[in-house]
């Protein structure tokens, strides 16, 4: 007999072969809840409502170190680089990262994952200091976390409605979001600060190699303890609802780009095969970047070592799918 577990996660290419069932798992029987990210996080974080969540990875991290109640597996179903959602208005004079010196920009939350890696690539790529910035949140934090002296974080204001209504009116200067702004392109709207956001993004990885990590996997310790074997279970599952992505981009059938496999072909060959890898070792440069971003932004006090935050048995499994 199967059990069942909640399975709250996106509805991506790489996650439908789960979701619909193409993908079966021996033993288990998963039920799908689809969610945006921002409610899955908040009700995993919070409430710990789910058996098996996708999760913000800077969350994840904060996480671990408060030794909440569930436990990664070396899935990274979101991943997305970030120089293209730094938004300043249409009018502004910012027109490089040094101009955000000692300005106010806004982040949805400190922790979430998009500012993390934008706080660190701006200090590490291009001067910004993050102590030299005003940092302001539109939402409250999911996790209880302090902020290391020297560095000024504060809410938007009540009479505020949200942080690109501020950055309209002008009471912040650029905005770190999840997604485009409503605003973007519109009249007398917001632009990216990055013209060629794509350029500086390729740049970035030709560089450094990482296309950063947004999100994990985890499993509730409570499943993990009464059933240990789901997890190398569940993680050969995400691998093979991968192949399967992969299985049907390789059809030209079955999308309407006019080019569709010469852009495949060309980011397979950027990312060496696999843009996606779900392992560790691909994914160490990655993970100790923003280990170390947060560490700097005071969102954990203590470096992580990497094996401590996967369940042991998906790091043995990872070796039989590569």
């Amino acid at each position: 007999m199967k059990i069942k577990l909640s399975l709250a996660c996106g509805d991506y290419d790489r996650t439908r072969a789960l979701i619909d069932g193409t993908v079966r798992i021996q033993g288990i029987e998963f039920i799908p809840v689809i969610l945006s990210s921002p409610e899955r996080h908040k009700r995993m974080l919070k409430w710990e409502e789910f058996d098996v969540c996708e999760l913000s990875m800077s969350s994840y991290l904060v996480a671990h170190e408060q030794n909440r109640d569930y436990v990664a597996i070396p899935v990274f179903p979101h991943r997305r680089f970030r120089h293209g959602y730094l938004f300043v208005r249409e009018d502004s004079e910012i027109r490089h990262p040094l101009d955000l010196v000692h300005k106010r920009i806004g982040v949805r939350r400190f922790q979430n994952t998009a500012g993390l890696w934008l706080r660190g690539i701006l200090e590490e790529y291009y001067g910004v200091e993050r102590k030299n910035v005003h940092w302001v949140t539109e939402d409250d934090e999911e996790l209880d976390i302090v902020f290391p002296p020297g560095l000024d974080v504060r809410r938007i204001g009540p009479e505020d409605k949200n942080l690109d209504q501020c950055l309209l009116k002008g009471s912040i200067d650029a905005l770190i979001y999840p997604q485009e702004t409503l605003s973007l392109n519109q009249k007398d709207g917001t632009r990216r600060l990055f013209d060629n956001y794509a350029a500086e993004e390729m740049t970035y990885f030709k560089n450094t190699g990482i296309f950063p990590i947004m999100h994990t996997v985890v499993i509730h310790k409570r499943i993990l303890d009464r059933y240990p074997w789901v997890a190398g279970e569940i993680y050969k599952a995400f691998c093979h609802a991968k192949k399967e992505c992969y299985k049907y981009l390789r059809d030209q059938r079955k999308s309407s780009l006019v080019w569709h496999n010469h852009y495949l072909q060309e980011e397979m060959g950027m990312f060496g095969g696999d843009p996606w890898p779900y392992n560790l070792k691909d994914n160490e440069k990655a993970l100790n970047t923003m280990i170390g971003y947060s560490l700097a932004d005071g969102l954990i006090k203590k470096k992580p070592q990497l094996d401590d935050l996967f369940v042991s048995s998906t790091l043995e499994a990872e070796k039989d799918e590569q």
